[in-house]
């Protein structure tokens, strides 16, 4: 993912909600999310990216 700041602000619009924020892992950087139905997702940009 080139741009995770943009990707978090598209889901925000599109209705989803912050379940784990902002967090960094020694794989890349991730934010969970839950959609309006109640289903959760995860996007992650990796380190190198």
């Amino acid at each position: 993912m080139a741009d995770l700041d943009a990707t978090i602000a598209r889901a925000r619009e599109l209705g989803a909600a912050v379940y784990i924020p902002r967090m960094d892992s020694p794989k890349g950087t991730f934010v969970a999310f839950q959609d309006p139905q109640g289903a959760h997702f995860y996007v992650i940009q990796l380190n190198g990216e």
